[in-house]
């Protein structure tokens, strides 16, 4: 569907508003992710409703405390979906004594390696386009360690994601 037409006159209905302004998830709360566990863990507070046959803008920022093995992200998609992003965040071999950013272009939804930190809180950012075909549903951030350790990231409160309707 393209942008509505909004001309003098044109009432607004819920469908335009949707092209107008944008969807916003934002966590109030930390949340400590499974310990010794690589399996994705879909994130309570950040997950927003997607409609059949539209495209999106994605954008947002996730705040997080790593751990020795590092942390991985990616998102839950409906069926049929595709999802192209770019993520920038602490490389992986990044230490108090070290400093640097890794880019990921990232073609799908899968979990990918972001930074390493034990103790001290990071972020990454992160903008794309999801486009959604004959399945509705959500998009879901996601994350998990990178190695199984005995250590439990945290996803922190102040993340946020952001859809905006593109058509």
């Amino acid at each position: 569907m393209a942008f509505p037409d909004l001309g003098v006159g044109h009432r607004l209905t819920a469908l335009d508003m949707t092209f107008i302004v944008p969807q916003v998830a934002r966590k109030t709360s930390d949340t400590t992710l499974a310990v010794s566990s690589t399996t994705a863990q879909s994130d309570p507070d950040l997950t927003l409703p997607v409609v059949t046959g539209a495209v999106y803008w994605l954008s947002g920022h996730i705040f997080y405390i790593g751990s020795p093995g590092a942390i991985k992200t990616g998102y839950a998609i409906p069926a049929g979906a595709t999802l192209v992003y770019v993520d920038v965040a602490l490389h992986n071999s990044v230490t108090a004594a070290s400093s640097g950013i890794t880019e990921h272009v990232i073609h799908g939804s899968a979990l990918t390696q972001k930074g390493y930190d034990a103790t001290t809180e990071v972020g990454s950012i992160f903008s794309g386009v999801l486009t959604v075909s004959t399945t509705a549903g959500n998009i879901t951030f996601q994350a998990a360690q990178q190695t199984s350790n005995a250590t439990a990231p945290i996803i922190k409160a102040g993340s946020i994601l952001s859809l905006k309707r593109l058509s």
